[in-house]
């Protein structure tokens, strides 16, 4: 039986609950066996990020722990660079294996400018979590998916669930004005402790 292993890569600057929250979808809805959580070492088309790569691999560690079946991989930012998710994929791509990476809308429906498109859909599978509920979505998606389709053999598949409105945006902000009580609603408490006593975004 082909095993399904997920990829969840971002950012995650820092891992807050809407974050765990998709994690946890993702496993669930798409019958995952393993879930890898990939946090980026610079993002392309990003500017870096206000941590350093070593503070938000260990803050996604603390976020992630108590997802059964999850585990946090630090292959991008041992790679250094531009975090290319075409050689990530070719990276943990194993015979027997089914790669599923879980995107947003708006890598869902650019996907055709990533870098290596035709090693994306050739080595994973891709599921969209919108964030919000868009009735327009579907028909963007699916003439996306016939463009997919025709040049690159594969299609992504809209996830029935929305994601948690939460943007690491709000959470920076939050942390930057030291209101702990809205930072404990938007974090795990290890998390929340790890970024206050190191100083992380302002704290």
């Amino acid at each position: 039986m082909t095993k399904r292993v997920g990829i969840f890569g971002g950012s995650f600057s820092p891992p807050h609950l809407g974050h765990f929250h998709a994690a946890q979808t993702f496993l669930e809805a798409e019958k995952l066996d393993h879930l890898y959580i990939i946090p980026a070492f610079i993002s392309p088309g990003k500017q870096s990020t206000a941590v350093s790569a070593e503070d938000r691999l260990e803050m996604c560690r603390l976020a992630f722990a108590s997802l059964p079946h999850t585990e946090v991989l630090d292959i991008e930012i041992l790679r250094g660079g531009n975090s290319y998710t075409a050689d990530t994929l070719a990276s943990l791509y194993r015979e027997g294996e089914q790669l599923v990476v879980l995107c947003g809308t708006d890598t869902a429906l650019a996907l055709d400018r990533w870098y290596r498109p035709d090693l994306l859909f050739s080595y994973g599978e891709f599921v969209l979590m919108p964030r919000t509920a868009d009735t327009e979505l579907a028909l963007h998606l699916e003439e996306k998916n016939q463009l997919y389709k025709s040049k690159y053999g594969g299609t992504v598949k809209l996830l029935d669930a929305t994601a948690y409105p939460l943007s690491s945006t709000y959470v920076r902000e939050k942390i930057k004005e030291g209101d702990k009580a809205k930072c404990a609603e938007c974090l795990a408490p290890s998390v929340l402790d790890y970024i206050f006593t190191h100083g992380l975004y302002g704290a």
